[in-house]
């Protein structure tokens, strides 16, 4: 009896470090994951690469079959999808068309801003009965949220139920936050390049147009030059001609030709 008592508690003390040894495995390969979803992210430098990378990174930690990301409109009117992996034809045409107004996954997700989760076919029928299912049996669409509203959905499928355990949640939360901020860190950035290669456009144009204004100037100024040495040598012929029309006697008319020459002709 003391043996097998002894025995036994090997056996438990084998079972409880094999326990500790799975948890710390799986708590690894949890922080894995974060890791190089968070890399991938903080990576991005515009928004493909953020949207790529928030649908990438998740199909390949959690093995899904096929996902996508949707892109809501910013007065939340309509959706679009900006990526698609994994799907059929039919598949992804099917999830192409869906409405903001229709009852999904996703847009349940956007309702309520949380994940919305589904880990057989039986609960994706009866609580999405007009949801275009396909041969896919579970389902997790992951809201974006930049401040309250939410910008994207990340819905990842598989085409086996799927019992999505607790680490696997979590991973979903971080998603959602991480994919956010990558969001809305390279709209920002794009935004501001785009404003910043609008001004540089704008202070072209203005150095262009100062420019051609400064040449207008030059030919106003070389016109109103040659404008006034114009009436000036006018008026002196002027001059000439009255003293001519004046002149009586040759003696006159000699005086008149030679001080009103000299001036018409600067001798």
């Amino acid at each position: 009896i003391l043996l097998c008592m002894v025995i036994a508690r090997a056996y438990q003390r084998v079972a409880a470090d094999q326990i500790r040894c799975l948890a710390a495995e799986r708590t690894a390969g949890q922080a894995e994951r974060l890791a190089q979803l968070t890399g991938a992210l903080a990576q991005a430098r515009t928004p493909a690469a953020a949207i790529e990378a928030a649908l990438q990174e998740p199909l390949h930690a959690l093995r899904a079959d096929a996902g996508l990301v949707l892109l809501l409109s910013r007065d939340g009117s309509s959706v679009e999808v900006a990526r698609a992996v994994g799907y059929r034809a039919a598949e992804r045409e099917a999830r192409s068309a869906v409405s903001i107004l229709d009852k999904t996954p996703a847009n349940d997700a956007v309702g309520r801003g949380a994940p919305v989760v589904i880990e057989r076919s039986r609960a994706w029928a009866d609580e999405y009965p007009a949801a275009s299912r396909g041969e896919f049996a579970a389902l997790a669409a992951v809201p974006l949220l930049i401040g309250s509203r939410v910008v994207a959905v990340v819905q990842l499928e598989f085409r086996e139920p799927r019992t999505f355990t607790a680490h696997e949640r979590d991973y979903f939360e971080v998603l959602a936050r991480r994919a956010a901020q990558a969001l809305d860190r390279t709209w920002q950035h794009e935004s501001a390049v785009s404003g910043r290669a609008e001004a540089d456009a704008q202070r072209e144009r203005a150095e262009r147009e100062l420019i051609e204004r400064h040449k207008v100037e030059g030919a106003l100024r070389a016109s109103e030059a040659r404008y006034r040495v114009l009436v000036a040598r006018t008026t002196r012929l002027h001059g000439l001609a009255a003293a001519l029309s004046e002149a009586a006697t040759l003696e006159e008319v000699a005086r008149a030709v030679v001080r009103e020459g000299r001036n018409v002709l600067g001798a």
